[in-house]
């Protein structure tokens, strides 16, 4: 402002000095903006991550759950072809499905073993 006592010069450098103000406040209004968004659609995609794998977790825990239903089936078959007391639904929950499914194969060998 020294250098350039003119008014006209005066009046132009206030004016960009104002642009640059209005530049500077428009790229954070900008960055916030982007900052926002890129927060949101983050928390869209993580959102849509947890459905997913709630799905497949369900998926898993129902397939298990139906291959369970049916090996007791089969135990309660073969324990009704043996003449023994049927366990407990009670105690047969109690199992995971691979013992469960021992206890099967173990029951189905006896009855195999019974017919001939």
């Amino acid at each position: 402002m020294r250098l350039f006592p003119e008014l006209a010069i005066q009046k132009a450098t206030v004016a960009l000095n104002n642009i640059n103000l209005i530049t500077k406040d428009k790229q954070l209004y900008d960055l916030r903006k982007k900052a926002e968004i890129d927060y949101n659609w983050g928390l869209q995609a993580a959102k849509r991550e947890g459905r997913e794998e709630g799905r497949e977790e369900g998926t898993e825990i129902g397939e298990s759950a139906g291959r369970k239903k049916e090996i007791v089936k089969t135990i309660h078959f073969c324990q009704s072809i043996l003449a023994v007391p049927q366990t407990p639904l009670a105690e047969l929950d109690m199992f995971g499905v691979d013992d469960l499914d021992k206890i099967a194969t173990d029951l189905q060998s006896q009855v195999r073993g019974r017919a001939t």
